[in-house]
């Protein structure tokens, strides 16, 4: 990846006494079990980020007890804290169990933390068992049940020109719900059959190099591992692999001063072992290859940070596609504190089973997701410090992707098969467009408040033969995270909230029947307006003696009773107390 190496003199200055958090750090991040992001894809340089200044305080290499790294599950949104501990320890021991016997557990040590080596472990675990009101029928009842254990290390040398890195993540995660369904009179029921309680395994590795000289030629390459194992049902057959091996590079060369050019890349293969049932509704897929092939022409200056290039993308062996894209990054300092930034590129999007796994743990066992294709994703913006306390940065945008998949509820009934029918979250395809404009502004004073507020418009416009709805994207999206430390106690509160709105589904309803049948209905949809999100948590934290802290957390303080995904609804008020201890 290739990394704009320059800020304002104004903002390098701010910054530049602040050795201890300029260093990698291994933080605990707050649990959140409702990550719904995908796997991030390559991109080229990196928009310099600017950061109002930091307080003199030095913090440590972890955060507020109990902030955990979050884990992929979809039972309340997103929700990341800022705040962070002073202490120097090593390692730390937490754990906290709530009111709906959620048990959240988790140990962390950092073995070395030097300029040129960097190690740590870390092990979590966290388990919840509730019971939830269908939104959609009130008298039904959910219940979910679902234990997730996830460890891994995090390794860096820096050798005399080259820098090694290396990491290792597994996830363990099993987990037992009662679906929503109709039946053929089109009356929802609860099924406790427990024909989808799958049981996930997820190892995650890599390992590269990079150089530390930048300036007149730059490399880097990594080789990556990602397994995705899911046995869905009891029997055997019911196993499905995915194996995925890729190699991703980057160089680049000067060929004047502040300019050159580079070529980034990456080759995936796939491999797959799947129930007889996931090859056929894939075309019979057991491997694929996808081949990522960027060069451009760059300009590093004071001012500039430019990169000009075109994205070649290809798959072999399934959809057999070649597309391209733009790539092009730039990045303008003023002589003010300030940053201009302009995107516009697009490329393949990877729906691995994998990927998808920590967007919608609930997705689909037996699909493979087809992978979308974006010919233009452009944004501009603009950052900027209007006081020395005060981050701003404001955008808008425009993006196209080709065959963007959805999470549908679907009904299906057969009049060859009388009294069978289905009722699940399925994947439709559609083309999309969307506008988008939005902001941030973080505040920090005198490092007791910091306070970091996000909100987000987005109009899309779908085009597909089955529907028109965005399903499960909302309109507009805003996160607040304020952090409050007291000057006269130890004593922390951490008040987060997210909220989504104009959120829709449209359910799908389609009849196998002969169309010459008189019982033939051709399949239609019906658009449901899903609740809007209100999500928001408290925490309080007091610290006793340095190293030894106790919390008390109140997850859904607005008690509101919403779904996550249209069928599966997310937890109810809960309080969580918890203890961490740092050594």
């Amino acid at each position: 990846m290739l990394l704009a190496a320059i800020c304002s003199t104004k903002i390098c200055a701010q910054t530049g006494s602040d050795t201890t958090l300029n260093r990698e750090m291994l933080l605990e991040r707050e649990y959140n079990p409702a990550i719904r992001d995908a796997q991030k894809i390559g991109s080229l340089p990196e928009i310099n980020e600017q950061q109002s200044p930091r307080s003199t305080v030095e913090y440590s290499n972890y955060a507020a007890p109990f902030n955990f790294k979050p884990a992929p599950s979809d039972m309340k949104p997103q929700v990341w804290m800022s705040d962070f501990n002073v202490s120097k320890n090593k390692g730390y021991l937490s754990g906290g169990v709530s009111t709906l016997l959620d048990f959240d557990a988790g140990a962390g040590y950092q073995v070395l933390d030097t300029w040129e080596d960097y190690l740590d472990f870390n092990l979590s675990f966290h388990s919840g068992n509730s019971t939830q009101n269908f939104l959609q029928a009130v008298d039904l009842k959910q219940k979910f049940k679902f234990a997730d254990l996830l460890g891994g290390f995090n390794l860096r040398h820096d050798f005399d020109k080259i820098r090694l890195k290396a990491n290792a993540e597994y996830t363990f995660s099993k987990y037992s719900l009662s679906h929503l369904r109709l039946d053929r009179q089109m009356k929802y029921f609860v099924d406790t059959a427990g024909i989808f309680d799958p049981e996930n395994n997820l190892f995650q590795t890599s390992i590269g190099i990079s150089s530390l000289e930048t300036e007149e030629f730059f490399y880097s390459a990594n080789i990556r591992y990602n397994y995705f194992g899911q046995q869905y049902a009891a029997e055997d057959s019911s196993r499905l692999k995915e194996n995925n091996i890729s190699l991703d590079w980057n160089f680049r060369k000067q060929t004047v001063p502040d300019n050159g050019l580079g070529l980034q890349g990456s080759l995936e293969n796939f491999f797959y072992s799947s129930p007889d049932n996931f090859s056929a509704s894939n075309g019979g897929l057991n491997q694929y290859t996808a081949v990522s092939l960027t060069p451009y022409y760059y300009i590093m200056s004071d001012k500039l940070d430019l990169s000009l290039g075109i994205k070649f993308d290809s798959e072999q062996g399934w959809q057999r596609k070649t597309r391209f894209a733009p790539a092009v990054r730039l990045n303008y300092n003023f002589n003010t504190p300030a940053q201009l930034y302009i995107i516009a590129e697009g490329g393949r999007h990877n729906n691995s089973k994998y990927g998808i796994f920590y967007e919608n743990r609930f997705a689909p066992p037996v699909h493979r997701i087809f992978d979308a294709h974006s010919p233009l994703d452009a944004t501009v913006g603009i950052r900027f410090l209007p006081d020395k306390e005060v981050n701003i940065n404001l955008y808008a945008g425009y993006k196209i992707t080709k065959e963007e998949h959805y999470f549908a509820p679907v009904f299906v009934a057969s009049d060859l098969v009388p009294n069978i029918s289905s009722y699940n979250l399925d994947v439709l395809y559609g083309d999309e467009s969307a506008i988008k404009a939005g902001g941030e502004i973080i505040y920090r004073f005198a490092g007791n408040l910091e306070i970091d507020l996000k909100g987000q418009y987005v109009h899309r416009n779908i085009e597909s033969d089955s529907f028109t709805t965005a399903m499960h994207k909302p309109n507009f999206e805003a996160t607040a995270n304020i952090t409050y430390k007291l000057s006269e106690l130890p004593l922390n509160f951490d008040l987060s909230y997210r909220g989504l709105y104009g959120l829709k589904v449209s359910e799908y309803y389609t009849f196998i029947s002969p169309p010459s049948s008189s019982a033939y209905i051709p399949p239609y949809t019906t658009e449901i307006r899903m609740k809007d999100i209100h999500h928001a948590s408290l925490k309080a934290t007091y610290t006793f003696k340095t190293d030894l802290s106790f919390y008390v957390r109140l997850n859904n303080i607005f008690m509101q009773q919403y779904d996550i995904w249209y069928g599966y609804p997310a937890q109810d008020f809960s309080l969580m107390a918890g203890v961490s201890f740092l050594f």
